[in-house]
């Protein structure tokens, strides 16, 4: 019959703005704790739906007496959430029954429902502690002053208390808060014959409650304590005699205060100019002595609720308040400031990654990334301002106090050249804040262009210097072995040229350096603008000792005069053929001209592995099988002759190098005489004297010769291709590489439109499917 009769008198009291959230034992103490109290060891012991925060505003703020909090309910958070006062349904319900020894010294019954109760221990900087709450039933009005008097008790023990008191007690008296204890002096109706005890408190009753049907106005809990000790609190609750007709206890949130605190102390300004004023403030409990100090030093201030102090600014250092509590307990507060000196220098940068260097140096293509550090005085701050010099770069700041910024770009070729960006590097000094602007120069160079050239150990008629050698950014020579510049001329040019002791001599007549800021820039036009040859070193070797005794083991192309633009070479192939025809190695860089880049190649008078572009070190890269030979990959071919075709592809034109090669093991070579079977078939006779020369006895004959002819040409709207020979490939360029038609042709004559060209010259590559290349150019008009 309770519960039906609650059913008809239920209003919905939820107005304004509320907020209910779950919440964790930590989390809620903490909400609680305010000002001269620490928080540990928090629990909660109930159903996880029983603890919330909340956050209230407008009329239910008001009607509550606080904004936010924490709540206890002896039903689940969703009919709070709900927002409708009314317990229809039993979806909020907790029915378990769960006996609490603490609510049973207050309560009226010990047949208890939905136990829920949150404690935490606690250290109070001060003498009392207080804090406050609102007790909030649903049992008021219908069950006043009834047996139903649900239990509700905030239990404080701890070093200097004996057992464990409830401190959620009327004023003035030991009575329990509860609805018993505090409502409007009229018995619920749905008690017959109940009778309000005498002692009843009306005036701490809040009939225009937020939520439920009844509560209490804001009440206060003060209790005295001794300061830094431990002592832990108890908030906890229960329905009584059944699950229906929930309570619920709201806790202020930032209420658990001690009366004695210190917190916030300021300094300002800071950083202070030096001689300037520095105020010292500091926020804590008035009726206590503040001292005031500087680290190291005696106490410079002190005095009654002293709590704002202005000094002259000297030094940087850190200044204390502090605060004594009669008990012997006291309060202390520090905070540094930084002063600034009257004679301030400029912040500085110290160049690229700290090295004092202002310029970098970077190939088209590849990544610049560098660090540019800031200095300053120690105990001033110092940031940074990019000029965004280089939009294509980026420029991130990290660090503190003294901001380091990194500088990262990747150019292309169409960067290449000299390019800066600067960087406003400002301090924060009080007195007289100064800046400074830097700028840093990036040198773009080609590609192909070495940023550095290094050489050691080059003797004359050993391995001579190149005639010509340039650098995007520095040769250095002699540094650690000798090198010689001899009697042929030498030219060396790059923006830094550094020549060791070890360098012989830089007065010579036939040695120049030229300083110059714009090497690898204004070279870096097409390599076909001034092609007239390629420059290989002639003859090319015609033996190898590939027996790893460091002499002679591998045979390779030299161009000492272009050691880094080796050849005027664009592409190459290289085939080495045995006596029998069969291919034993082969070896090509760009031969289908897919990339027209200059300077592809290297050089060096010694092979160098990496270095060395064309060579081969005596060891298969293909399958041989033949009559004399069964060879897999990667075994070293037999003492014998061989011969070798290298084709160079340039921008203009094509060239054969063919020959035999020789390879032998030991120190003596006898006479022989031998045939030898060409890639065409032919037969070819030739000999090797006896310090191991190789001469050709019998003509080699030549290959069956392909013409092809361009008609009309120059050409308007459509170009005919006559080839001696059918089955190949046609790639047609323009100057600047790309391919724009591309197409196989299995006839020896082929039309092709060039209406949609523009006027110019343009490169038509004809290839047969074993590898030979053909190429002439047409002028589109």
């Amino acid at each position: 019959m309770r519960y039906l009769i609650f059913l008809l008198l239920f209003s919905i009291k939820f107005s304004g703005y509320s907020q209910i959230s779950a919440s964790n034992a930590t989390a809620a103490a903490q909400l609680i704790a305010g000002e001269g109290v620490t928080i540990s060891n928090a629990q909660f012991t109930g159903n996880a739906e029983q603890l919330s925060t909340f956050f209230v505003g407008g009329t239910d703020a008001s009607q509550l007496g606080m904004g936010t909090g924490v709540v206890i309910t002896t039903n689940k958070r969703g009919h709070l959430q709900s927002g409708v006062s009314s317990e229809l349904g039993t979806d909020f319900k907790i029915p378990a029954q769960s006996f609490d020894a603490d609510l049973n010294e207050i309560a009226t019954s010990n047949n208890m429902y939905s136990t829920a109760f949150l404690e935490f221990d606690f250290r109070p900087k001060g003498s009392t502690i207080s804090f406050s709450y609102v007790f909030s039933s649903n049992e008021y009005y219908s069950y006043t002053c009834c047996s139903y008097n649900d239990a509700f008790g905030i239990f404080l023990s701890g070093s200097t208390i004996i057992g464990k008191e409830n401190v959620a007690i009327l004023p003035g008296t030991l009575n329990p808060v509860s609805v018993n204890s505090v409502n409007s002096g009229i018995p619920g109706a749905s008690c017959p014959n109940a009778i309000c005890p005498p002692d009843v408190n009306t005036s701490l009753y809040n009939a225009n409650a937020y939520f439920y049907e009844g509560s209490t106005k804001l009440l206060t809990a003060t209790y005295n304590v001794q300061c830094n000790q431990t002592y832990r609190l108890k908030i906890a609750i229960c329905n009584i005699q059944d699950e229906n007709l929930n309570s619920a206890v709201f806790i202020k949130g930032g209420s658990l205060v001690s009366n004695f605190y210190l917190n916030d102390l300021t300094i300002e300004p800071s950083p202070a100019c030096e001689g300037s004023p520095l105020t010292l403030k500091a926020e804590g409990s008035l009726g206590y002595i503040y001292s005031w100090k500087a680290a190291n030093e005696p106490v410079f201030a002190s005095g009654l609720d002293l709590q704002e102090v202005t000094i002259p600014a000297t030094i940087s250092t850190t200044y204390s308040v502090s605060i004594a509590h009669p008990d012997g307990c006291s309060l202390q507060l520090a905070l540094p400031v930084t002063v600034h000196s009257q004679n301030n220098d400029p912040p500085t940068l110290q160049g690229i990654n700290a090295t004092e260097k202002y310029t970098a140096y970077v190939q088209a293509g590849q990544e610049l990334c560098f660090d540019i550090p800031s200095f300053d005085a120690a105990n001033e701050e110092v940031t940074l301002v990019w000029d965004v010099g280089i939009p294509s770069g980026s420029f991130i700041k990290f660090g503190w106090p003294k901001e380091t910024g990194t500088f990262c770009w990747t150019p292309t070729q169409e960067d290449i050249g000299w390019h800066s960006f600067q960087v406003l590097v400002k301090d924060n000094n009080a007195c007289d804040s100064k800046e400074e602007t830097y700028t840093f120069r990036i040198k773009v160079s080609c590609s192909w262009h070495e940023l550095c050239v290094s050489y050691e150990n080059r003797i004359p008629g050993i391995n001579p210097l190149p005639a010509y050698t340039s650098a995007a950014q520095c040769i250095n020579a002699g540094i650690t072995e000798p090198v010689v510049v001899g009697t042929d001329n030498v030219v060396f040019e790059a923006p830094e040229i550094n020549l060791g002791d070890f360098f012989d001599s830089p007065n010579s007549p036939y040695f120049d350096a030229i300083y110059n800021d714009f090497t690898s820039i204004n070279d870096c036009e097409s390599c076909c603008d001034n092609f007239t040859d390629f420059t290989i070193d002639l003859p090319l070797p015609n033996i190898i000792t590939p027996n790893g005794d460091g002499i002679n083991d591998v045979w390779f192309a030299k161009d000492n005069d272009n050691p880094l633009c080796a050849f005027n070479a664009v592409g190459f192939e290289f085939w080495i053929i045995n006596r029998w025809g069969s291919l034993m190695y082969y070896q090509s860089k760009n031969a289908n001209l897919a990339e027209t880049s200059c300077c592809p190649f290297q050089s060096t008078p010694v092979y160098e592995p990496g270095k060395t572009n064309i060579f081969w070190n005596g060891y298969t890269n293909q399958e041989v099988s033949s009559e004399n030979e069964n060879l897999s990959i990667g075994q070293i071919v037999p003492a014998g002759t061989y011969f070798y075709v290298l084709k160079l592809y340039g921008c203009n034109q094509n060239k054969i190098y063919q020959d035999f090669i020789q390879v032998i093991t030991g120190s003596n070579l006898p006479p022989i005489t031998e045939s030898f079977i060409l890639p065409n078939g032919n037969k070819s006779q030739l000999s090797r004297d006896s310090i191991g020369k190789i001469s050709v006895i019998a003509e080699i004959l030549p290959e069956q010769e392909w013409k092809i002819e361009l008609y009309p040409n120059p050409a308007k709207d459509k170009v005919s291709i006559n080839s001696t020979i059918k089955d190949y490939e046609l790639n047609v360029f323009d100057a600047k590489g790309n391919i724009l038609i591309s197409k196989k042709i299995n006839s020896t004559t082929e039309d092709i439109n060039v209406s949609n060209l523009s006027n110019g010259t343009y490169r038509f590559v004809l290839k047969t499917a074993n590898g030979e290349i053909k190429e002439t150019s047409l002028l589109k008009q």
